[in-house]
């Protein structure tokens, strides 16, 4: 297994966090642990980057930095990472909004603003058996942090709070809602030493190398978002489907007081085997085992399978493809008439 190696990010890396901007809420793939904020102080240890940030491939983050900087899209009081601006390609929310501008229509066109959280995994001090967790830190946080740990007169870094040896956990308080005020974070400090990860920092830093953050963003393609625009979308509720299998499970016990098992056929499968990359996605679990015995599999060989490999082997069977991030071509900047000219050997200040 590839062994993890810190790499302090620069001034410049931190000093570009101080001046973005923020949206809300939760834009990761289902699977992953997350942060659950309340309103009552936290404190937090960042966990430093384990990806590659030349391959980035959300935009505008070819700084080195623990998190990665993601446009969203909060329609309906649910964030959706927008295309255009993560990825260069066209995005069916920012057409909306052009269009509600267009019609005058202020509230959708700010409903479908974008704005941009930092999405990174930290270890909650309080809850470390929970292991590492995704966040989507506003900007309020990031911002004040990314103050907090640089000298901007002697353009230095005062520290490195990511650091798994020499870090610093993180604090701050999150106010409650009220109906004149939003939730706010207030109280936003780095502690004054230094400390290690802790004694599961290795298994820590080993599970999030295998899981990046752009590798568990969740960036949906075109067909899904027109879906939820127009409100024909049906997302799988992995919850909802598992309370379905067991209600299907066990007949009234009104009925029959040993309460008769239904057989898995009154359950119909079928209409959960997914038809993109990203309805495969958001199966879980137990789904992905009921769609393999539909495809032929015994229970027992499903039994042993993890939920990746059951996953795996249903992307195989039905053919499904990751889809392929283009970068778009950034093309070459043109030349001035006096460029031109000195170009083909003239002297233009003669």
């Amino acid at each position: 297994m590839k062994q993890f190696k810190y790499i302090k990010p620069s001034f410049n890396d931190i000093e570009e966090v101080s001046n973005r901007t923020s949206s809300y809420d939760s834009i990761f793939k289902k699977g992953f642990k997350q942060l659950k904020v309340k309103d009552k102080q936290h404190t937090i240890r960042i966990l430093p980057p384990t990806w590659d940030s030349n391959s980035t491939l959300i935009l505008g983050n070819e700084k080195r930095h623990y998190g990665i900087f993601v446009p969203c899209h909060n329609y309906n009081k649910t964030p959706y990472i927008c295309p255009k601006q993560a990825l260069g390609k066209h995005c069916v929310f920012c057409d909306e909004r052009q269009k509600a501008y267009d019609e005058n229509n202020e509230k959708l066109a700010g409903e479908l603003y974008v704005g941009t959280r930092l999405a990174l995994w930290v270890i909650d001090r309080e809850n470390e058996n929970e292991g590492p967790q995704l966040w989507a830190m506003p900007k309020k946080v990031f911002s004040e942090l990314a103050i907090r740990s640089i000298d901007s007169k002697t353009r230095e870094v005062i520290c490195y709070i990511d650091d798994p040896e020499e870090g610093y956990d993180v604090s701050f308080t999150r106010t409650p809602k009220t109906e004149k005020k939003p939730n706010d974070y207030i109280g936003v400090d780095i502690s004054r030493r230094s400390t290690p990860l802790g004694s599961q920092g290795k298994e820590w830093l080993d599970y999030i190398m295998q899981h990046p953050i752009p590798d568990v963003l969740q960036i949906y393609d075109e067909d899904y978002l027109k879906q939820v625009f127009s409100g024909s979308n049906t997302e799988f509720d992995a919850d909802k489907i598992e309370t379905e299998i067991k209600n299907t499970q066990t007949v009234n016990s009104n009925i029959d007081n040993t309460q008769t098992k239904l057989s898995c056929d009154k359950f119909d499968i079928k209409s959960y085997i997914p038809k993109t990359y990203s309805d495969l996605v958001a199966l879980s679990d137990d789904i992905c085992g009921k769609i393999l015995i539909e495809f032929g599999a015994t229970e027992e060989e499903v039994k042993g399978l993890s939920k990746e490999e059951k996953k795996t082997m249903i992307q195989e069977a039905l053919g499904l493809h990751k889809p392929v991030i283009t970068m778009p071509v950034e093309k070459p900047k043109e030349m001035t008439l006096s460029e031109r000219l000195k170009a083909k050997g003239f002297n233009t200040q003669d």
